[in-house]
């Protein structure tokens, strides 16, 4: 990332193409991030058009088997 401006503008990309291309709604997006915090505070801020979702993290310090476990999911979009 080059700059806020620019993880902002990918976050953005990433919101524009899951509502172009996901088959459903309720497909899951599957997320494996190696980037930094401010990109995935900017994805966050789209994370209504992104759901549902998984984010993973990988095992870094192999406590359990050294791959990537999923860490946080988002249920699928609820109507208010």
């Amino acid at each position: 990332m080059a700059s806020g401006a620019h993880a902002e503008a990918l976050a953005a990309k990433i919101k524009l193409d899951r509502e172009t291309h996901a088959k459903t709604v309720s497909e899951r997006c599957h997320l494996f991030i190696a980037g930094p915090n401010a990109f995935i505070f900017y994805l966050g801020r789209h994370v209504q058009a992104i759901k549902p979702l998984t984010l993973y993290e990988f095992d870094f310090g192999q406590q359990i088997d050294g791959s990537y476990r999923p860490y946080l999911s988002y249920s699928e979009i609820v109507p208010a």
